[in-house]
């Protein structure tokens, strides 16, 4: 990530972003093939053929980003007559991701990375209302459609019921037990934490008996953080967040957009996923922060 920073802004940028469009329409190409069942069952593909945890899920997120910033180019296009390819690639990538990808944590991100879009350029024209009548009717059509995102929406809804009233929860609901059972350890030592790498330990001591006792991370970093080095330590986190979102606004225009659809993703995907702590994601984003990133000085957090 230094690296790409400290070359500084110019034309690789764009290219770069273009890079990335490609390589999301190729794993899109992967999870169509994967569908059709011709996608070859080796190795290299093993994470379009089943589910396999962080990786699936980092390539959702992927998905997600690359639609967030597909959906900023088609709003930034000069030159109309290649507006019906940008749209037609934004949708081969969006409906590989919404029906295809299997994950909650990449769905949802879309949805909010098109949220800030239509927040920060949405007006008062009928060109806005088409956008946001276009993005009511894709996410309508997905619901309806995708029988494993929706089934997997209503019966996290059901695991968080059934945990509130006690009651017996799926495996797919058994983060709930995590998330209380860390709170639990956040509660004993609030401000200071227990200490780098002392969640696993604490946790086993908490959750004897357990269905979840034998886990090596809550599936979510803030909680995660909070139990490590205590609410300072998440509050210089948090921080971190606002001063990239900050950065983010005052730099504007497309590298400003791509960093602030970075921060999002990263925000909410560490409230269901080891974001922060596990290379499969964190080499990834190092390398897409470095493309908005790059060029950027101390006046632009001067402020912050």
């Amino acid at each position: 990530m230094l690296f790409f920073i400290s070359v500084g802004s110019g034309d690789w940028q764009k290219r770069a972003v273009t890079a990335f469009f490609v390589g999301a329409l190729y794993a899109a190409t992967l999870y169509y093939l994967n569908l059709l069942q011709i996608l070859p069952n080796i190795e290299i593909f093993a994470n379009y053929l089943v589910y396999r945890g962080n990786k699936s899920i980092l390539l959702g997120i992927l998905l997600a980003i690359a639609a967030g910033w597909m959906l900023y180019e088609m709003a930034s296009l000069t030159d109309r007559r290649w507006l019906w390819l940008r749209v037609s690639a934004f949708l081969y990538v969006v409906i590989a991701l919404l029906f295809l990808a299997k994950t909650r944590t990449a769905s949802l991100i879309f949805v909010l990375l098109c949220l800030l879009f239509f927040l920060k350029y949405l007006t008062m024209s009928w060109r806005s209302v088409l956008w946001i009548l276009g993005f009511v009717l894709l996410l309508t059509v997905t619901w309806l459609s995708a029988s494993n995102l929706r089934l997997r929406t209503i019966g996290t809804i059901d695991d968080i019921n059934a945990f509130s009233q006690g009651q017996q929860i799926s495996d797919d609901g058994i983060r709930l037990e995590m998330y209380s059972v860390t709170s639990k350890i956040i509660a004993e030592k609030p401000w200071t934490g227990h200490g780098i790498a002392t969640w696993p330990s604490q946790y086993q001591k908490h959750a004897k008996g357990l269905p979840s006792e034998g886990t090596r991370t809550p599936h979510n970093d803030y909680l995660f953080y909070a139990a490590e080095i205590g609410l300072i330590g998440l509050a210089a986190l948090l921080w971190i967040w606002l001063t990239q979102l900050t950065v983010a606004w005052k730099i504007g225009g497309a590298p400003g957009m791509w960093l602030g659809m970075l921060g999002i993703a990263i925000m909410v995907g560490g409230m269901f996923n080891a974001i922060l702590r596990d290379a499969v994601f964190g080499m990834p984003f190092m390398v897409l922060l470095a493309i908005p990133l790059a060029g950027v000085t101390r006046n632009h957090v001067r402020a912050v």
